[in-house]
């Protein structure tokens, strides 16, 4: 039901998963979707299990958090699982697959972002195919890079060799089994490959792509495509320029003024032929559906205005034509040409099963409409008769032909006529190139005397403008195969043989960590002048057992832990620990949600008047509530909790259960807004924020009647090298007492660019991506009413980083904190976030330093370390932290 594409595929299982929308892939071409992709899953399949990859994965997660300061507690993971073949090896060969069975390509497209990489030097190295870590533009060049390595290892040494590879692969691991197949070692055969690239493809002197419409953009990579001329110079153009991962929103501009940002996830965008409106498709959340559904907009040039025109449409593309708005419908895989009017559409045209269409725009009569279709690999050119409802070709070469636009009798398209694309205009049965651009031109329009297009290079797509060369057209040099289509045969069905709603079991992971139960500084408690308590800290092991389970639509989900811990260096029970269960349930609207745990507390070498003992506290919690999407940037969750506390003594061996509290109940409220352009080194700019609000489960009389908190952040960057954030968030309990704390923080940090490998070659060392290093301002205040309380050091120093680092991140449970000077408490009702500076209640200032890497694994790491002072006395024991994150 949802609008969304992807598939994957899970070779243990031999589950392949597919969410298909019918379409363009800025960064991969037009394509006939369906058959490649289920070609490309299915190739999963095959290869992954050929090469060993039959069962679930066994894998090995250790995690700690050192704290330099009190405790130490649990809190990331390394997960590592052997032998796991990398992405661009997989992805390649299911490529390859594919491209077997006719459904997949090293197409003009393909062949063009290797052309633009090799000619600039910015190939990817064995050491960054080996996790998808990188922006949208070097993830896609993953899976071209993968494809173009694999078709190399075919056409060089052949079929046999390479199959033989995939079997030793099973038991020699994917590295090990490249010198017996082939005769060389990765690293060499990588080599011949790039050097092979580089040899052919050279920056072409002749070759130029124009003069650019917009300034420069940030960073390293960028999507600006599809220029829409409206009147008075200004136009509307899709740009990816706040966010890394191929989502582009639509703006509007006046050449290299500022531009603005007028709709979010848009994926085309029409002008009318007066430039007076223009008619665009955007992904949206539907919430009859709980979907994201792609619909058809107007946006009037006049009054700013944007009108949706359909409601579950579904639609792809959309164009005017004499004011009549038409569109491409795709729906349950097949697509049509719809006309619009009163926000219902009816069916113009449906092609035969042999034909995709892809694209519509206005023809070159208002009785016409100027389809692209596709059969296979590349696209065609037609012409649809509105009152006959008939179609002629317009361009049907072997080649690809996209991106239709008429101006007057003139077609202007792109194609890769000279083995790249370039924009071609049709005149009087003739064809001429209008452009010979160094990497590829793509939705051409005119505008003056200047016809305006996209031009892929080194930074992605930008907006360009050339006047014609006036060249004929280069030959058809590139023949590339066209399967015989034919419409599918009817299935026959068998009951059950596709059950969806059963749960299968996807994998498990085993755990081994070590948590540090704290203990206190000053262990020696004189309670009434007549006992002495104490205890001190110690290490436990926890080892823990997860499994996953999912149907394959993903419409159910469970994960279930099991955990033990037993103490290291102290004496005490091995006992149930860690553990946790969560249930999920997609198949309606709300979604419904079911989970508890279990954790526990240990208290090491207890002393009680010269008694010796060991104690540990258990907490048992349950949760059942729904979470429902409210719109694009609104989710809400209720949850409905209980909770019970345990206590266990261990005298000598001797367990003893000693106390358990009534289960209690409670329930939180909880509202989420969430409006961020996220980058691939974090959120780049926008604003979240949340309010929760609940009746805690009444544990003891500590435990507040009600809570309240909220608050939020705000994000920014500069060129996508300094980023920025500021927040601000309020929690307040009401009980005997009514309490409040304000936190707030703000901070910054750099990304800097490495590209260093340490170790040995071809990927199997450490490779270093970039650094992060940063400065951070954390406040805290807090009021209570009673007014009394002695001054307490929590920690030692009087200062938390952890806690005020859980408050930021957004979700913290409200700890009471007590003055640690004589500074007046202030209510965050009456006095603003700059009072945190003002009144010395606790402030930290923290240098981090975070450093991403790749190593054995698919994912990157993140190594971070930090280090935080108090904001008034640097001489104070600082805090410190170090963690690595997978």
């Amino acid at each position: 039901e949802q609008d969304y594409a992807n598939g994957y595929a899970y070779s243990a299982q031999g589950w392949v998963v597919i969410y298909l929308h019918g379409a363009e892939f800025e960064l991969r071409g037009t394509t006939r979707w369906l058959p490649g992709v289920l070609a490309h899953e299915i190739g999963h399949i095959f290869t992954l299990r050929k090469m060993g990859d039959d069962s679930h994965f066994l894998g090995l997660d250790v995690f700690h958090d050192w704290s330099g300061k009190g405790i130490t507690h649990s809190q990331t993971g390394i997960e590592w699982t052997f032998g796991r073949t990398p992405p661009w090896l997989a992805e390649g060969l299911a490529q390859f697959a594919a491209n077997i069975c006719g459904y997949d390509t090293l197409d003009t497209h393909r062949q063009m972002v290797l052309r633009v990489a090799a000619a600039s030097g910015t190939l990817m190295t064995l050491a960054e195919l080996k996790g998808f870590a990188w922006d949208a533009r070097r993830n896609e060049m993953l899976y071209t890079q993968g494809f173009s390595l694999v078709s190399h290892l075919y056409t060089t040494y052949g079929p046999k060799a390479t199959n033989r590879y995939l079997a030793l692969a099973a038991s020699r691991g994917w590295r090990g089994a490249f010198r017996p197949a082939f005769g060389k070692k990765l690293e060499a055969i990588y080599a011949d490959w790039r050097k092979g690239l580089e040899s052919r493809y050279r920056p072409d002197d002749a070759a130029s792509d124009g003069e650019y419409l917009l300034p420069q953009p940030a960073g390293s990579y960028q999507v600006e495509t599809s220029p829409a001329p409206l009147r008075d110079g200004r136009f509307l153009y899709l740009s990816s320029r706040h966010n890394d991962f191929g989502q582009t929103d639509l703006y509007l501009t006046k050449g290299k003024e500022k531009s603005k940002r007028l709709f979010r996830d848009v994926t085309s965008v029409e002008a009318a032929e007066d430039g007076r409106s223009a008619l665009f498709t955007a992904t949206q959340y539907a919430f009859r559906q709980g979907q994201p559904i792609s619909e058809l907009y107007r946006y009037d040039d006049e009054s700013g205005a944007i009108e949706r025109l359909t409601t579950a449409g579904r639609v792809i593309r959309g164009c005017e034509n004499r004011g009549i708005a038409y569109a491409i419908r795709n729906n349950e895989g097949r697509t049509s040409v719809i006309r619009i009017a009163n926000g219902e559409f009816t069916t113009l045209f449906t092609p035969p099963d042999s034909i995709e269409l892809t694209d519509v725009v206005a023809g070159p009569g208002p009785g016409a409409l100027t389809l692209v279709g596709t059969s296979g690999f590349g696209g065609d050119l037609y012409e649809l008769d509105i009152a006959s409802r008939e179609i002629s070709t317009l361009a049907d070469s072997p080649q690809d032909e996209r991106d239709p636009r008429w101006s007057g009798s003139t077609l202007y398209f792109s194609a890769d006529y000279g083995g790249a694309y370039d924009v071609y205009a049709l005149a009087d049965e003739q064809i001429s190139r209008i452009t010979h651009v160094s990497g590829g031109a793509f939705h051409p329009v005119l505008s003056g005397e200047y016809v305006w297009f996209s031009a892929y290079g080194s930074q992605g797509f930008r907006l360009a403008r050339a006047k014609s060369l006036g060249e004929s057209a280069p030959p058809f040099i590139v023949e590339l195969p066209v399967p015989a289509w034919k419409p599918s045969l009817l299935a026959e069905y068998e009951a059950d043989t596709y059950d969806h709603t059963n749960l299968g079991f996807l994998g498990y992971a085993i755990s081994l960590g070590v948590v540090r139960s704290p203990g206190f500084r000053d262990t020696r408690t004189d309670t009434s002048g007549t006992h002495e308590y104490s205890f001190r800290s110690g290490n436990r092991a926890v080892t823990a057992v997860t499994g996953y389970w999912q149907n394959p639509t993903g419409v159910t989900a469970a994960d279930i832990r099991l955990g033990w811990s037993t103490p290291i260096d102290y004496h005490g029970p091995m006992h149930f620990d860690q553990s946790a269960f969560e249930f999920r349930v997609d198949a309606f609207l709300p979604t419904i949600v079911l989970g508890g745990s279990w954790d526990t507390y240990d208290f090491p070498e207890v002393r009680y008047d010269g008694n010796a003992y060991t104690s540990y506290q258990a907490s048992a919690n349950g949760y059942a509530g729904l979470d429902l999407r409210l719109g694009e940037h609104w989710f809400s969750s209720l949850r409905g909790a209980v909770e019970d506390d345990f206590e266990f003594v261990d005298f000598g061996g001797n367990e003893t259960h000693t106390f358990d509290s009534d289960p209690q109940f409670g329930g939180f409220l909880e509202l989420d807004y969430a409006a961020v352009d996220q980058g691939v080194d974090g959120p780049v700019r926008g604003f979240s924020a949340y309010a929760k609000g609940g009746i805690p489960p009444k544990m003891n009389a500590a435990t507040p009647d009600y809570s309240f908190d909220g608050g939020g952040t705000l994000y920014s960057s500069l060129n996508r090298f300094l980023f920025a954030s500021a927040s601000l968030y309020h929690a307040e309990d009401w009980g005997t007492a009514v309490k409040k704390w304000i936190y707030g923080g703000a901070s910054a940090y750099c990304a800097i660019p490495l590209g260093l490998q340490l170790g040995t070659r071809g990927g199997a060392g450490l490779f270093l991506a970039k650094a992060y290093p940063g400065i951070a301002y954390l406040g805290m205040a807090r009021q209570s009413q009673d007014q009394g309380e002695p001054a307490s050091d929590l920690s030692g120093s009087g200062l938390s980083a952890s806690g005020l680092k859980d408050a930021i991140g957004g979700r913290f449970r409200a700890r009471e904190w007590n003055r640690s000077s004589g500074a007046e408490a202030f209510s965050p009702q009456s006095r603003v976030f700059s009072d945190i500076s003002r009144y010395g209640l606790s402030r930290e200032i923290g240098f981090t330093l975070k450093l991403k890497t790749l190593s054995f694994f698919n994912n990157p790491e993140l190594w971070a370390a930090g280090i935080w002072f108090d904001a008034e006395d640097f001489g104070r024991d600082p805090a410190w932290t170090l963690t690595l994150t997978l």
